[in-house]
């Protein structure tokens, strides 16, 4: 199946650069392939603004900071899905994770 990007929902941007790096893998592209052929899964508005970003003329080619870039026009796509999985595997290991002091609780927080 062909990865899928829905500009209206921007948490898709992450699905769909995963599916797509999975596919570039098993084709092994080069980077200058890989970015080249990033856009051909999307549509009209969406395609030329992605090939209109600095980063997908960049010489030498580099995917990672293009998709900075293109977290960057897609704000909202950093609040990621969490599966269920996901969440499982999270609170596993921080179930495990001891806690001796204050500072070490408050990392555990965040909060440091």
């Amino acid at each position: 199946m062909a990865p899928h990007l829905n500009s209206k929902i921007p948490s898709t941007l992450g699905t769909y650069l995963s599916d797509y790096e999975y596919l570039a893998k098993a084709a092994q592209l080069c980077p200058e392939e890989q970015l080249a052929q990033s856009t051909c899964y999307l549509t009209g508005e969406e395609k030329v603004n992605w090939e209109n970003l600095l980063e997908f003329e960049a010489t030498p080619p580099n995917w990672t900071t293009f998709k900075e870039d293109l977290f960057w026009e897609y704000p909202k796509a950093r609040n990621p899905f969490v599966s269920s999985v996901n969440w499982d595997i999270f609170v596993k290991e921080k179930s495990n994770q001891e806690i001796h002091t204050l500072d070490e609780y408050a990392t555990f927080q965040g909060k440091l």
